[in-house]
């Protein structure tokens, strides 16, 4: 079986998903509307668009946002997916090339504060990158990722025998310096396997950011430096989920992920603002 004949195979899959893919809106039944020139859908009570503001070539790895690749099912879960099919794309007024056809989605609305929660279930696959994180209209940073996974050559994000290669990272900058602060190690127990679907929460206040993984807290993050950044007052973020593929990804990957057919599913999202008090 070549990769051409898997190709074509796993888009016809794709293609006939249940549901709506939102980058083709003819006949379709989810109300559309239109938002900075972009055309938006309603999913969990908020207005999605299906690409990036920034543009949709990744400037430095082999991927680019295709709407195509983002539907809701009849389940009502968003899914993302990802398919070959390269195409010329402008980057920094530069033509470049990119391969590979990525799900990504954000909601036009954006807060500030409060709690943000996801049930998810990561995609199958080797050298996969999905996340679901909070990121600014104002600047990046800021940027808080609640779960980034990289699958590498195991398809269930194993590290080492009792870990998940799973966990969240915040940036912000400091004095114009780009900083991170990451959690590693996090337990397989933390993560459901195969169809099982993972709660991820952001608690973002003024005084700390927590992370929850299907209720166990992950990671405190409370670094002065990073608070002063977030709690700038035109600050705001706005959730994302994306299915990203990692700088390695090849024909080989691509044949693993289209057999193993299990795509990035968030069933839910929701948003809670902080009380006030």
């Amino acid at each position: 079986m070549n990769n051409k004949f898997l190709s074509v195979l796993f888009f016809l899959l794709i293609s006939v998903l249940p549901g709506q893919i939102f980058g083709q809106a003819s006949g379709s039944k989810v109300p559309m509307k239109e938002w900075k020139g972009i055309k938006t859908f309603s999913w969990q009570g908020l207005d999605w668009i299906a690409q990036p503001l920034w543009g949709t070539a990744h400037p430095k790895h082999q991927f680019w946002y295709d709407p195509t690749m983002v539907s809701v099912d009849k389940s009502g879960n968003m899914v993302l997916v990802s398919r070959d099919n390269e195409k010329m794309l402008k980057v920094d007024g530069k033509s470049v090339k990119r391969r590979w056809a990525t799900g990504y989605c954000r909601s036009v609305q954006e807060f500030k504060y409060g709690t943000f929660e996801w049930e998810a279930i990561v995609p199958a696959g080797t050298n996969l990158w999905p996340a679901v994180w909070l990121s600014s209209d104002f600047s990046w940073p800021p940027e808080i990722d609640c779960m980034e996974g990289w699958s590498n050559n195991h398809t269930d994000y194993s590290k080492r025998l009792l870990y998940k290669n799973i966990h969240p990272t915040v940036h912000w900058t400091e004095n114009g310096r780009h900083v991170s602060e990451t959690k590693n190690n996090i337990p397989r127990s933390w993560i459901k396997d195969g169809n099982g679907f993972t709660s991820y929460k952001v608690v973002w206040t003024p005084e700390y950011v927590d992370i929850f993984y299907d209720g166990h807290l992950v990671k405190r993050f409370q670094d002065k430096k990073m608070l002063a950044h977030l709690n700038q007052e035109n600050v705001k973020m706005h959730p994302v989920m994306t299915m990203n593929l990692q700088s390695g990804f090849d024909n080989g990957d691509y044949n693993t992920y289209v057999r193993l057919k299990q795509p990035f599913v968030i069933k839910s999202f929701k948003y809670t603002p902080l009380p006030i008090e």
